[in-house]
């Protein structure tokens, strides 16, 4: 391939050598000049397109393989943690949902410490603990059952409604009040205008209304529920909710 790209070049030059020594023997100066002329201009477009070429022809450069922080295993374990005690909830109770009780969870999981969640529609469960071991959800201990088949001789009481919502909204409010500030917070600083609390996070989409109501009392007037969670506008005057109302 190369040398039949060769040929042209050099036949070309031949060519505009001959061209150039009759132009200057019958003293033809302006044919001469143009002659001239494209004979630069076609040498100057053979050294671009080979230039070309090569750059198509070189190999791309491989990017180096970052290696993964202590950030990103933790963040990766944190997940695979959820996914298990997800699966776990919803193969003993179906249609369950559940939060973290508190949400510095793997930071008490370094320390040692016991970990809870949070249940609603979970057969009268209320509570359970997560057991880990080596990072790996082992079982959850359900607590606080309701009992409905215990029958007693004094007059049935009316039955308060399974779901409380409002009840579940503060729960979850008063749990993560401090790190929704911090988000918040971070997200300002990173001149972002909303925060977007997913339903991974979220209890009950029941409970979203009161959550927002639980959320005014402490600062966050602006929300908004949505189809995949809470919206948070921001508008750097919400309080930092040391308290709820």
């Amino acid at each position: 391939m190369q040398e039949t790209k060769k040929l042209p070049l050099e036949d070309s030059l031949k060519i505009i050598g001959l061209l150039i020594a009759a132009c200057y023997v019958c003293r033809f100066w302006p044919l001469l000049i143009f002659i001239i002329g494209y004979g630069i201009v076609k040498i100057v477009q053979n050294a671009v397109q080979k230039k070309n070429e090569q750059e198509e022809q070189a190999p791309p450069e491989l990017e180096p393989n970052q290696a993964p922080t202590s950030q990103d295993l933790e963040s990766l374990a944190y997940s695979v943690m959820c996914q298990k005690v997800n699966a776990q909830v919803l193969k003993d109770h179906p249609g369950a949902r559940w939060v973290w009780e508190t949400p510095d969870t793997w930071s008490r999981l370094c320390h040692g410490d016991k970990l809870f969640i949070l249940l609603n529609r979970a057969g009268g469960y209320r509570r359970a603990q997560v057991h880990v071991r080596n990072l790996q959800v082992i079982g959850l201990s359900y607590e606080t059952a309701v009992d409905k088949n215990v029958e007693t001789d004094e007059q049935p009481v009316p039955e308060e409604p399974q779901d409380n919502y409002e009840l579940l909204a503060f729960q979850w409010v008063d749990a993560h009040q401090s790190d929704l500030s911090d988000r918040c917070r971070e997200a300002l600083q990173n001149n972002l205008t909303e925060l977007i609390l997913t339903e991974t996070e979220l209890p009950a989409p029941e409970s979203w209304p009161d959550i927002c109501k639980q959320l005014a009392g402490i600062g966050y007037n602006h929300t908004q529920c949505l189809a995949e969670g809470i919206k948070i506008i921001l508008t750097g005057d919400e309080d930092d909710g040391d308290s709820l109302e």
